[in-house]
């Protein structure tokens, strides 16, 4: 008896549940009993192979080995891994600096009237929007006097501009984004920002190449930590939440993607990398030089559900 979550992953496929399947051929089984690997689009796994089961694969998909030798590509497997069809990256802070700019700016304006920003405070707004922590009230309400916000806020956005075109992507992002692509993976970006502001960045960085679909916290759209910009992408993309990893540097984007059932890795920046992350989420310093493989595996050990 094979344990319940192969059996379903069989039936998953046979629905056709993996973008591409089509039938190919049946095999006899002849001579394959022992156990074997296999590489999904390059996702490699282990297997089992028994000659009363019989599972149809494309033919692009499917290579499966034992030892040195190359079964024939139409040879029926039970495969029991969880295939992980799509990546969706965070983009402030995960993809591009932009929150310590942002964090810059708005203290650069509280310094012209006296006052100081500190990151504990301003960090409430990470990840998020100005709903937990409204830095403009809360500068009229310690300075005793309303302010002309139109006026200082264009000051304050082209400085923080200014910042933000001065840095670069982030280590290890424009790779693993370059091997969603090869491996013929689908990804696509989670934000709590605007879709003008992350699709301007993506294509002055060269990256937009790279990105599937957008989902950003356009009305009526709710922000991290609601779930809204990742349901909205799973939709977009055709996939289960069990069939993508997120890739957060924020608190509430991990919680977002937990509590839409992603498995998720965390990312901290300078800004966050002091933030307590929910329980169960691994965390790694930078993607410098981390495969797809890597990341994985890394999001799978941790909890997937919040």
């Amino acid at each position: 008896m094979f344990p319940k979550t192969e059996v379903t992953n069989c039936r998953n496929f046979l629905m056709g549940r993996i973008r591409g399947l089509r039938p190919v051929s049946f095999s006899k089984m002849k001579n394959i009993s022992q156990p074997g690997s296999f590489s999904f689009q390059n996702l490699t796994t282990k297997v089992r192979v028994h000659k009363q089961i019989v599972l149809i694969f494309p033919l692009r998909a499917l290579r499966v080995l034992r030892g040195s030798n190359v079964f024939p590509a139409d040879a029926g497997v039970l495969y029991s891994a969880q295939m992980i069809r799509a990546v969706i990256f965070d983009f402030d802070g995960t993809i591009l600096d932009t929150e310590t700019p942002i964090y810059r700016a708005w203290s650069r304006t509280y310094e012209q009237h006296g006052q100081q920003l500190s990151m504990e405070e301003y960090s409430a707004a990470i990840g998020t929007d100005y709903s937990v922590f409204d830095p403009r009230g809360t500068l009229e309400q310690r300075i005793g006097r309303k302010l002309d916000w139109a006026a200082l806020d264009t000051e304050r956005r082209n400085y923080h501009m200014e910042l933000v075109v001065a840095n670069d992507i982030l280590p290890g992002v424009r790779e693993l984004m370059a091997e969603v692509k090869a491996r013929g993976l689908r990804c696509a970006i989670a934000s709590s920002s605007t879709t003008e502001w992350v699709e301007s960045h993506l294509r002055r960085l060269g990256l937009d190449r790279f990105v599937d679909f957008i989902s950003c916290a356009d009305p009526p759209q709710r922000p991290k930590p609601a779930t809204d910009v990742y349901d909205r992408a799973l939709v977009a993309l055709e996939v289960a939440a069990d069939e993508a990893v997120a890739i957060e540097d924020s608190p509430n984007g991990a919680i977002a993607a937990l509590k839409a059932g992603i498995a998720c890795v965390g990312v901290p920046n300078t800004m966050t990398s002091l933030f307590d992350f929910p329980a169960g989420i691994r965390r790694v310093a930078s993607l410098e030089g981390m495969s797809l493989d890597e990341l994985f595996a890394l999001a799978k050990s941790g909890s997937s559900a919040l």
